[in-house]
């Protein structure tokens, strides 16, 4: 087989398939169909589907097709080669397979989700979509859309979260053949954007519908699109977009486009209210990164829709609060009196209140560290000691540790860092493995510690490199 599969990118290595090596993939796709039921490793199979892709013949694409979606029925776990060889397919090449190449891709989804759903009769709930609960992993859109992926594609090392299977399985209802070719196919071409490592391919046609679509498929392209959307955009935290191949205004629309979607089916409540706040929770990020008022005002009646409802907090309404001060905070200003407030209205329990604020800090240090020290500030007011991770958050960005540095930042890191001298918190709390990111930010903040003119830096206890910083410097 791979004698012949030379021999064709010999004979054909830029222009079109001659007839020689068109007649080398027929002899070289016999001895594979013979190979396949007895290998699964990833090389045997990825080199002959990515020859068939290399030609871009439309026979030799079709042929890929058929044979991809043997391997998606008969593989319980499709390695990650083999994924980006079906999303390359589905993006670059759908519009030249036949109905019948993409019935067969379908099908052998649809058998897939079924096998992971435990049967069909999983897949089709009485309750519409309202069953759909989210856990502690799945706390936005994105999240979601990765455990639907994981789900779909196996368990490499563990078994699947049974719980994420069956509250988020019937979404994978949008690939049965009760539905349209075309309403399947567009599914799974939003799936295959968020997937495929290239954002080049994002168009936003993809997410609009000029009929009516089930409410399951509004749901799918709402999540997979929020998913994409916030992937493109953190991308690159500075958010200059405009020079990048997608512009502002065009993530701006889809997002608004998205928005418009999702309302038929949260105002009637159809869904859990765990989904409910992971999606707000996404609407509200990408609200802040683009710093889109309107959509965040938009997106302020849906959270307080989401905690009016009775019941004990979850974790997906914990992370939703924090994503909304947060995103209040960049579009209304530093407000702490407001933040006091949120928390408030969300709980009166300190522990929770705590959570949240510890989720904010982490959700805007990366792009605005000066307003989540405001947070982490109103957290010490309280007389709550912030959690190490969101501890660990703050300074990075402030000191350059991963981020573009901003000089003007650095009083406020040294203050935050230091009181009367010493350590503001111990660096000994910090989770193992981040060693190397703090022994780059103890060095810049002897850089700062220079330029500020302080009298003394004393001792960094830092897990297992206790003392490894052990110098008094006098300015």
């Amino acid at each position: 087989m791979r004698a012949e599969l030379a021999n064709v990118r010999a004979r054909s290595p830029l222009g079109p398939l001659s007839h020689h090596a068109y007649s080398a993939i027929l002899r070289a796709r016999t001895h594979y169909h013979i190979i396949r039921r007895h290998s699964r490793h990833p090389e045997v199979h990825a080199h002959y589907l990515e020859t068939l892709l290399a030609t871009l013949d439309p026979r030799l694409l079709n042929f890929a097709a058929c044979d991809l979606s043997f391997l998606l029925r008969n593989h319980h776990v499709c390695h990650p080669r083999l994924q980006r060889l079906l999303y390359r397919l589905v993006i670059q090449h759908g519009g030249d397979l036949s109905t019948r190449s993409q019935e067969a891709i379908l099908a052998a989804l649809w058998i897939r989700a079924c096998q992971r759903a435990g049967g069909t009769s999983n897949l089709v709930p009485e309750d519409g979509l309202s069953h759909i609960t989210c856990h502690d992993c799945i706390l936005d859109a994105t999240a979601i859309a990765r455990s639907l992926s994981t789900t779909l594609f196996g368990f490499a090392g563990r078994p699947p979260n049974h719980k994420s299977v069956t509250s988020l399985g019937y979404l994978f209802s949008v690939f049965s053949p009760a539905y349209s070719l075309p309403l399947r196919w567009n599914s799974l071409v939003l799936f295959s954007i968020f997937n495929a490592s290239d954002i080049l391919h994002f168009n936003g046609t993809h997410w609009t519908s000029d009929h009516t679509i089930p409410q399951v498929t509004s749901c799918w392209k709402v999540i997979f699109g929020l998913a994409t959307v916030e992937k493109i955009v953190s991308e690159e935290p500075s958010l200059e977009l405009a020079t990048q191949s997608t512009p502002t205004d065009g993530v701006l629309e889809t997002t608004r486009t998205l928005y418009q979607l999702w309302l038929p089916i949260i105002k009637p409540r159809l869904v859990s209210r765990d989904l409910a706040c992971a999606i707000t929770t996404s609407l509200l990020r990408i609200a802040c990164i683009l710093a889109d008022v309107t959509l965040f005002y938009d997106c302020q009646d849906l959270y307080r829709t989401e905690n009016s409802l009775e019941g004990p907090p979850t974790s997906a309404q914990k992370h939703l609060t924090a994503q909304y001060i947060a995103a209040a905070m960049c579009l209304q200003g530093p407000r702490p009196n407001a933040v006091l407030t949120t928390l408030e209205g969300f709980s009166l329990d300190s522990e929770q209140q705590h959570q949240v604020l510890a989720s904010a800090v982490e959700a805007l240090a990366p792009t605005d560290a000066s307003l989540a020290y405001t947070i982490y500030s109103v957290a010490q007011g309280m007389g709550t000691e912030l959690d190490p991770g969101a501890t660990y958050a703050l300074p990075c960005p402030l000191l350059g540790v991963g981020h573009s540095a901003k000089p003007s930042s650095f009083s406020t890191t040294v203050d935050f860092l230091w009181k009367n001298g010493q350590l503001s918190f111990p660096l000994s709390r910090v989770v193992s493995g981040r060693t190397h990111e703090f022994v780059t930010l103890g060095v810049s903040l002897l850089l700062s510690a220079t330029n500020l003119q302080l009298c003394t830096i004393r001792t960094f206890h830092l897990n297992t490199f206790e003392g490894i910083l052990n110098s008094s410097l006098l300015f």
